[in-house]
């Protein structure tokens, strides 16, 4: 291969998808919640924070496969040795639900690595991968789960009044309304499993699906990293007396909708100083795309990665209500860490409350309880 320098470059891309298209984010939101590749990164107060292990998955292929050795980054940036510590591994993820090659993104390579996406993924497989001339290695991962509901959990007749830096949204929910009559009713609390409760704002909850998968969200006070909060909330559950949701005790968690492209401007142009084929070259590009959705049928994430060198609670029952900041993370039940994990300071992935959308979900019902009490 020449080196010539317009050809040392190297781009890394990561897909995490738990959704089923890609949509235009707004750019105005993107300061509220930030995007990282790593889980030590530090809580910013009143911002989102979400993490998704496609990026990591890309970059661990430079370094066990191409350099085979920690990367060694000019200016030694915090982002170089974090992502070198390989925290998430491919280990932590079922090997149906991603791809994840690296190479010289030769016409040969880019036909297997888009064949490969199309036989596994199909419909939902992401756009045909294509490389600019000149670059010289392509690292890339992409992640698709879709994780749905055996019983669809219902949509909340009331909006959720989340409350956050001393202002309130009203938002879309779902979960389980205090409808008693509903015969769905018991078939929903078998997916909820209760592991920790302290109070109605000091809680842990996960929510099962028909994979191996598991769903957790957990209303509590953030630690000062966001693996921090997530090990803290695993200890809890390994401590606990798992316990199921009770007659009259509500369940309403905001439906999330997350389209997020960022480029992690932090690696972009430092140079590989590894002696060895790749001295010299840069990083020219580090993309992710996180695309997540969590709503009364299911939770549904894609991501790619792309790294190229060049109501009112019952007081004596519980009260399962999300109405403050919370984390979710969809993990593997074997795996140590989590795929995707996501602290919910703000508003800004929650989706809107308007109440024209549950006329219909209020009529049924209705028509449920009428039938019910025939």
């Amino acid at each position: 291969m020449k080196k010539n320098t317009w050809q040392r470059l190297l781009l890394l891309m990561a897909f995490c998808v738990f959704a089923c298209s890609k949509e235009a984010h707004d750019a105005s939101n993107q300061a509220k919640t930030i995007m990282t590749p790593y889980m030590e990164a530090n809580m910013v107060e009143g911002h989102n924070l979400v993490y998704c292990s496609t990026f990591q998955i890309a970059w661990n292929i430079m370094q066990d496969d191409i350099m085979r050795e920690k990367i060694l980054l000019e200016g030694s940036p915090t982002i170089a040795d974090l992502l070198n510590k390989q925290l998430s591994t491919k280990k932590d993820i079922s090997e149906p639900s991603y791809v994840a090659m690296g190479g010289e993104p030769t016409a040969d390579f880019l036909k297997r690595l888009n064949k490969t996406l199309r036989e596994k993924f199909g419909a939902q497989a992401p756009p045909v991968v294509t490389m600019p001339s000149g670059t010289a290695i392509l690292l890339y991962a992409f992640i698709y789960k879709n994780l749905l509901f055996d019983e669809e959990f219902e949509r909340l007749y009331e909006p959720i009044k989340f409350h956050s830096h001393g202002t309130y949204t009203s938002l879309r929910g779902f979960g389980i309304n205090r409808d008693p009559c509903r015969k769905s009713v018991a078939k929903l609390k078998k997916q909820v499993t209760v592991f920790d409760y302290k109070d109605e704002n000091d809680f842990v909850v996960g929510l099962s699906s028909n994979s191996d998968d598991e769903i957790i969200l957990a209303k509590t006070k953030p630690a000062e990293s966001l693996l921090k909060t997530i090990k803290d909330v695993n200890a809890r559950i390994t401590r606990s007396k798992a316990s199921f949701i009770e007659e009259g005790e509500p369940l309403h968690i905001p439906a999330v909708e997350l389209d997020k492209y960022h480029s992690f401007d932090e690696l972009k142009g430092k140079h590989i100083e590894n002696k060895g084929k790749l001295y010299g070259y840069y990083i020219s590009d580090a993309l992710q795309w996180v695309k997540f959705r969590l709503n009364e049928k299911g939770a549904l994430l894609k991501s790619e990665a792309i790294e190229r060198i060049a109501g009112v609670p019952n007081p004596s029952k519980r009260a399962f209500i999300f109405d403050k900041p919370f984390l979710i993370y969809l993990k593997q039940k074997n795996a140590q860490y989590p795929y995707l994990a996501m602290w919910v300071e703000n508003p800004d992935t929650l989706v809107p409350y308007e109440s024209h959308n549950n006329i219909k979900g209020l009529l049924k019902a209705v028509i449920d309880i009428f039938r019910a009490n025939k």
